[in-house]
């Protein structure tokens, strides 16, 4: 719809113009073709009356051809309708005159000069096409005044016009009179003119209250119709009863009928203004109230309370869609219901029912912090209300508002954090160390139920009435004030041992840990201590304290009882070892010799077990010496299986060792001791084998970190319960049964012995016979191979250096510049100067800026010291690296020189890949500044 023009009755006003147009133009046209072929009916519109005017006909086709092209040409449309308003305007001026207007006889002048017709253009009509010309103009206009102009134009014409028609209907024209009047039909189409401005001006103006939609301007719009019967037909009754009496008419009434339709007319039009904006403000207070609760409505509904209006009863009238979602309904269903139709929790519905009725009966407001209702599938919401009286839209009775707040997930969540609280609550009254808190003034604010039973008190004797130090020996009195008022000034708090006294007055030794709590101003609040019960530590430690005394104590006595024993059995043992020895030689007959080889046998057995008791009692005190170095394993274990190799043949057993695969494996161990381990180990697996059995010695050292070598045997093996005490000493296992010599120490003084070479010695099974005995022990390097690799990797990591460095040696001793010069003869590039003293090594340093100095300390004019202190002191030198190379390299001196300036120290006599590495460091330095 165009929202410029509103429609009247059942059309769209516009869909009109192209009707009145054609209208127009073939009325027009009609007239035009009966003066060309002087048709009298055409002429007159076949009424009979005045004719038309060819002018005035070409004048309202011109009108009708502007309303076609107003759309789509409004310029040519507004020349057409100048064009007519200027024909006007001239016939007017000819008329004020007293001039022939010669238009008039331009078109068919033999028929219009004729003197049976003659024919000119009425005035009024003249005036009508100005009025109504400069009318069509000012609608094509935007501005709102032009438009309301173009309406009083109109309006001024259409009262023309109807004075002109009730003229007509009352017959006061007079078509033979000495003036033409306007033809009748001439009128109708001013009217369909007049009828078009108002439509092409219809929404804006005084026309508004007219062409809107509403029923107000509806109805004067119909009313409209009675201004032009309603005072013809008044006019025509008047005229009736004058001629009854013999009065003649006379145009007086036709001025009467058009000056009641005129006021009729406004009458209608002022009406439908004031009804108009009476219905158009109602319209708009509709709306208003209508967009009022609905944004009411969504406000309500956006919020996350639940917000609800009820009556005495019960009922909902009101609720938003949070409170109606509880119950799952719509705000819409919810009302008129009540909550007793809505939940199966009738007791809980009627205290909320009472709560609602107290509300409404003393006016008082109401808050429910915790509610509880059930809702929808038995859901339970925990809310918190507040209820207020408010009168009801007629203002007849009082209801009650509520508003609550679901705070079901805070309820849910106080009660686990009060199970939490009441758990943390059990854990710190429970808790295996008392707990406590003191104000700043050490009042007991706090304390935990465990240290209330150690101290024998109820809560109520300590907390908020006791001071702690009441609590505190007197011995400690003075630790415990000075550490809590360190903590008060934010001295970091330390472990600190008191003794507290009991209610009973026994002692309880405890050490103690404080924190403080602050306030948001950093001010001292309260102490936080942990206290731990030191009395079964200390027992504990005491008892401790006596086993180790104890221990120390046996193995004191263990110690000195193997030490004397040594020497009164070596002292007999001598004796009998010496004169076995000297029967040995005298040629004894051979049963005799026999027994004496038992002798020395026997004694030489009890003199090794004699030595590895005291081995074995070294190791446990700790006083067994070892000498620590890489040690070759082939080399340790072939001597080890020449030594046992006699004895393997005469079991007889084989001995299986493959050297190739453990060449350049060392072992970070004791050779001596790791060969008397490997002896023992070699030997137990010979004595313990079967005849033809085999003994085989294994190396792995796949991991360079760690070296294991086994002995694996075919023998006897040992038995799975007897695996337990194997290491212990003189544990034999049962083989003093099988008549075999040992002294069951062996074992236990290898796996003394290989843990103290830090590593470990382990047995397992053999299968099908046999045992494995496995020593582990730490890798490592071969001191030569180390060396030689360290000096190639050094000498081949030298330098070629691009372009020239420069060494300056400031040394007195030739052999050792001499030295020197042999050394960086590995490192081309580098060219060396040499001072054997030190101003002129100083000299040397100002003028040939070297990239570094080495420096002796011992020179034959001033003393290294002095050296270095002027070359830092320099401007040209301060910045050149110095080595100080001298054979004092006691850590004060190397101190001193350091502070002094010195960037690096080496000690004589010179390592020589150490020597390379300083240099190498320092040139590279150099180039990376450079």
């Amino acid at each position: 719809m165009d929202s410029s023009v509103a429609p009247i009755g059942r059309w769209r006003p516009k869909s009109l113009l192209p009707l009145i147009a054609v209208v127009l133009t073939v009325s027009s046209g009609l007239v035009l073709l009966g003066w060309a072929f002087d048709i009298s009916a055409l002429k007159r519109c076949f009424n009979g009356l005045t004719p038309v005017n060819p002018l005035t006909a070409v004048c309202f086709l011109g009108l009708g051809g502007q309303l076609l092209l107003r759309l789509k040409a409004p310029k040519l449309a507004d020349l057409i309708s100048g064009a007519v308003v200027l024909v006007g305007a001239a016939r007017i001026g000819a008329y004020v005159l007293g001039a022939t207007f010669p238009m008039d006889q331009l078109l068919f002048q033999k028929a219009v000069s004729n003197r049976h017709e003659p024919n000119r253009m009425a005035l009024i009509t003249s005036v009508m096409f100005v009025t109504l010309g400069m009318s069509m103009i000012l609608t094509n206009q935007r501005n709102a005044v032009a438009k309301l102009i173009a309406q009083i134009a109109a309006s001024i014409s259409t009262l023309t016009i109807l004075f002109v028609l009730d003229c007509y209907a009352l017959r006061t024209v007079d078509p033979n009179g000495p003036t033409i009047p306007m033809a009748l039909h001439t009128a109708w189409m001013f009217g369909a003119v007049a009828a078009s401005a108002f439509i092409l001006s219809g929404k804006e103006g005084a026309l508004t209250s007219l062409s809107s939609n509403t029923s107000a301007s509806l109805v004067s719009r119909r009313l409209l119709w009675s201004t032009l019967l309603v005072p013809l037909g008044l006019c025509l009754a008047i005229q009736k009863l004058q001629q009854a009496g013999g009065v003649s008419t006379a145009t007086g009434e036709a001025l009467l009928a058009t000056a009641i339709s005129g006021a009729l007319g406004l009458t209608i039009w002022m009406g439908s203004v004031f009804a108009h904006r009476s219905e158009e403000s109602l319209r708009k207070a509709e709306a208003e109230n209508r967009q009022t609760k609905e944004y009411l409505r969504e406000i309500l509904d956006c919020d996350p309370n639940l917000i609800f209006i009820k009556d005495r009863d019960g009922r909902f009238i009101l609720a938003n869609k949070m409170c109606a979602s509880v119950f799952g309904k719509t705000p819409e269903e919810l009302v008129g219901c009540t909550e007793m139709e809505l939940s199966s929790e009738h007791e809980e519905i009627q205290r909320f029912l009472n709560a609602d009725r107290r509300v409404i009966d003393t006016g008082e407001e109401l808050w429910l912090p915790n509610e509880r209702i059930t809702g929808v599938e038995g859901h339970t919401h925990w809310l918190q209300t507040i209820k207020k009286r408010i009168r009801s839209f007629s203002g007849s009775e009082y209801h009650v508002l509520g508003i609550s707040t679901d705070v079901t997930d805070r309820v849910n969540h106080e009660s686990q954090l009060a199970s939490a609280a009441q758990q943390i609550q059990d854990l710190y009254d429970q808790a295996p160390c008392g707990y406590h808190s003191l104000g700043p003034d050490g009042t007991v604010i706090l304390m935990n139920e465990t240290e209330l039973r150690w101290l024998g008190y109820t809560r109520e004797e300590v907390v908020g009435k006791a001071k702690y130090i009441d609590l505190i020996a007197p011995g400690f009195k003075q630790d415990f004030v000075e550490g809590f008022a360190s903590l008060q000034e934010n001295v970091p708090s330390r472990e600190v041992e008191l003794c507290l006294i009991r209610k009973d007055g026994a002692e309880l030794p405890v050490i103690a840990m404080a924190a403080k709590a602050v306030d948001e101003e950093g001010r001292f609040v309260s102490s936080r201590t942990t206290i731990f019960d030191l009395s079964e530590r200390q027992a504990a430690e005491r008892r401790v304290v006596a086993a180790m005394r104890e221990a120390e104590r046996a193995n004191k006595a263990k110690s000195e009882f193997l030490s004397r024993m040594s020497h009164e059995l070596r002292t007999p043992l001598n004796s009998i070892l010496g004169f076995a020895q000297l029967l040995e030689l005298e040629g004894l007959p051979k049963k005799k010799l026999e027994s004496v080889h038992q002798i020395a046998r026997g004694g030489k057995h009890l003199l090794n077990m004699i030595n590895e008791i005291l081995d074995i009692s070294r190791i446990e005190s700790g006083t067994f010496g070892m000498s620590l170095e890489p040690v070759e394993i082939c080399t340790t274990l072939r001597e080890a299986v020449n030594l046992v190799k006699p004895i393997a043949d005469t079991k007889p057993v084989r001995l299986v060792f493959d050297e190739s695969k453990c060449r350049d494996v060392h072992a970070f161990a004791d050779r001596q001791r790791l060969l008397q381990v490997c002896l023992n180990l070699l030997s137990n697996a010979i004595k313990y084998n079967v005849d033809h059995g085999s003994v085989t010695i294994t190396v792995e050292s796949a991991d360079k970190d760690r070296v294991l070598v086994s002995v694996a045997d075919t023998g006897i093996g040992i038995e799975a319960s007897e695996v337990e005490n194997l290491f212990s000493p003189f544990a034999r296992l049962g083989a003093e049964r099988l008549e075999i010599e040992g002294t069951g120490l062996g074992l236990a003084l290898s796996k003394g012995l290989v843990e103290s070479m830090g590593g470990t010695l382990t047995f397992k099974a053999n299968e099908p016979s046999g045992s494995i005995f496995s020593v582990e022990l730490p890798g490592a390097q071969s001191e030569i191979v180390r060396r030689e690799a360290e000096v190639t990797n050094i000498v081949e990591a030298g330098h070629v250096w691009e372009g020239s460095r420069t060494v300056l040696l400031i040394e007195d001793n030739a052999a050792n510049i001499e030295l020197v010069e042999r050394i960086l003869e590995t490192r081309p590039g580098v060219s060396l100067l040499v001072a054997m003293q030190g101003r002129l090594g100083i000299d040397l340093a100002t003028r040939h800026q070297p990239d570094v100095v080495f420096l002796d300390l011992n020179l034959p004019d001033i003393q290294g010291q002095e050296v270095l202190r002027i070359l830092r002191n320099l401007e040209e030198t301060k910045n050149i690296p110095i080595i100080v190379t001298s054979a004092d390299a006691t850590p004060k001196q190397v101190r001193t020189l350091q502070a002094a300036g010195a960037d690096d120290y080496i000690t004589k006599p010179l390592d020589i890949p150490g020597f390379l590495s300083v240099l190498d460091g320092i040139l590279s330095r150099e180039k990376l500044v450079a």
